[in-house]
C-alpha cells in the first residue's frame, strides 16, 4: 500500500477489484486499506480468507460478470501471464474501471530469470528442452498446471496492449528494486525479475 499511496493514490472510500484474488492477501490489504473490495477469480481457494470470501465473485476474467464502469481502482497480480489472449483481459479491466480510474498490472517478464515459472531456469533454452528437464510431466508451457498455463508475455507486448486498450501509463517500475531497469529497451526484458505497470483510465 505505501508505494500507492507514494503516487497519490487513497483506497478510503474506494471500490477496488482485486482480478484473480488467489488466498485474498491482497484482498485484504486493500480492506485494510478501507476500500470496498470485490476479489474475483476462476475458482474459490479452500484456504481463502472469510471476509474475502463473503466477497468472492467467480468468474474468467476475460468476460468479466460485472458492470462497466464499476471501479475505482483494478488490481491484477502475477494473473496476466496465465491469461490465454491476455488483450481480453486488459481490455475487460478497461471496461469495468470508471473514467480516472487507475489499474495496476504487474508480472515477471518471460524472459527474466523468473519468467518461467515452475520451468525456471530451463524457460530461456526453450519450450522443448525446459518441459523436459523440469520433469513435472508437462507437454507444454500453456498446458501447465492444469487452467494456469504459462504464456511469453513481454513488457513491450503488455505495455502495448494497455495503450492499445485506452489506457495512459502513469508509471513503469520493477518491484522489490529502487532501479527499474523495466523501463530500457529490450535489456529490461532480462533484467526486470517483476514488472509493475500504473495504467489509468483516462476521463471522458
Amino acid at each position: 500500500m505505501d508505494d500507492f499511496q507514494a503516487k497519490g493514490l487513497s483506497f478510503q472510500g474506494r471500490r477496488v477489484l482485486d482480478v484473480g484474488c488467489g488466498w485474498g492477501g491482497y484482498s485484504q490489504l486493500f480492506l485494510r486499506a478501507g476500500a470496498e473490495v470485490v476479489s474475483l477469480d476462476i475458482e474459490t481457494h479452500p484456504e481463502l480468507a472469510s471476509d474475502v470470501r463473503r466477497r468472492l465473485v467467480i468468474g474468467d476474467v476475460r468476460a468479466l460478470p460485472l458492470y462497466d464502469g464499476e471501479f475505482d481502482f483494478v488490481f491484477c497480480a502475477s494473473l496476466i501471464e496465465h491469461v490465454p489472449h491476455p488483450d481480453r483481459l486488459v481490455a475487460e479491466l478497461y471496461r469495468v474501471l470508471r473514467s480516472g480510474g487507475h489499474c495496476y498490472i504487474g508480472f515477471p517478464p518471460f524472459y527474466s530469470p523468473v519468467g518461467g515459472h515452475q520451468f525456471k531456469p530451463f524457460h530461456l533454452l526453450g519450450e522443448r528442452v525446459a518441459v523436459a528437464l523440469a520433469g513435472q510431466g508437462e507437454r507444454t508451457f500453456a498446458t501447465a498446471g492444469g487452467k494456469w498455463g504459462l504464456h511469453r508475455l513481454t513488457i513491450r507486448q503488455t505495455r502495448r496492449l494497455l495503450v492499445g486498450a485506452g489506457f495512459v501509463l502513469d508509471d513503469v517500475s520493477t518491484k522489490f528494486s529502487p532501479l527499474s531497469p523495466a523501463r530500457l529497451p529490450l535489456l529490461g526484458e532480462f533484467l526486470t525479475w517483476y514488472v509493475q505497470f500504473l495504467a489509468r483510465k483516462a476521463g471522458m
